[in-house]
């Protein structure tokens, strides 16, 4: 029997709440190849990508797992595989299997009692455990060219087509939503910040929820308000009207609130 290894790996995009996730399964014999002889076109014909819609990163990184498991029983290798080994950089992924008497105990539930949002999906992963018994290893990302290992070389190979491919599915989806918005909004100080969007209402309305989606530079600086908005043309254009508009003194950026354009 042979022990098969499962790279999962995810890049998003939490502006569009949407994702990439991409898994790669290999004999686990070709983890143990020196670093140097990973043949890097053959890993990428046999990598998997994903589109997810409507995610979150803690969200996609769960899915994308789920997805090459379910892959991985689909396939005709189940009936001869021995050991399957999970590498992720994910901390959700790697620490769900820590996590799972005190998540089942308290049936999926935060300590206010409420259901926690990915639920369904952790116990959905617990349900593979329960019939693959796969190891999770948690593999440190990012790491120097000169100092990897052999699971961190594959996993760089990985994450970089992975977040390539994000990176031209969300220029489709910026081409394919319309205009871009150039639009100012006032501190509580006054002071104006500049940003550009392809939907001010939905982007205005993340920065005055004061999250994870909000610009740094607004935090803590509310109550807000939508002080300017105009339309520029394609994202491109928008880009550039952007770098122009910071330039300018605040007096400057004022005369353009006041008269609207």
């Amino acid at each position: 029997m042979n022990n098969y290894s499962l790279f999962t790996d995810v890049s998003s995009n939490p502006g569009l709440k949407v994702g990439m996730g991409a898994y790669l399964l290999i004999p686990e014999s070709v983890v143990k190849t020196p670093p140097k002889q990973i043949k890097t076109a053959e890993l990428e014909e046999l990598l998997v990508l994903k589109k997810f819609e409507d995610t979150s990163s803690t969200k996609l990184e769960v899915q994308t797992v789920l997805w090459g498991l379910d892959e991985y029983c689909k396939g005709s290798t189940i009936s001869k595989a021995g050991k399957l080994n999970i590498y992720t950089d994910s901390q959700c992924v790697a620490g769900l299997l820590q996590r799972r008497a005190r998540l089942e105990g308290n049936d999926f539930r935060s300590g206010a009692g409420r259901m926690l949002k990915n639920a369904s999906l952790y116990a959905k992963y617990y349900g593979f455990h329960d019939r693959l018994k796969f190891d999770v290893t948690k593999v440190e990302g990012h790491t120097r060219s000169r100092s990897r290992n052999s699971v961190q070389q594959i996993f760089s190979i990985i994450d970089q087509k992975v977040r390539k491919a994000l990176k031209q599915w969300v220029a489709l989806l910026e081409k394919q939503s319309g205009e871009w918005s150039l639009y100012m909004i006032r501190c509580r100080d006054g002071e104006l910040y500049t940003g550009i969007t392809n939907d001010v209402a939905r982007r205005f309305e993340e920065h005055r929820e004061m999250g994870a989606l909000t610009a740094k530079y607004l935090r803590g600086k509310g109550p807000l308000e939508l002080a300017f908005q105009k339309k520029i043309g394609d994202k491109s254009e928008a880009l550039k009207m952007e770098q122009k508009i910071k330039k300018l003194t605040k007096p400057e950026k004022e005369i353009i609130v006041q008269a609207g354009f």
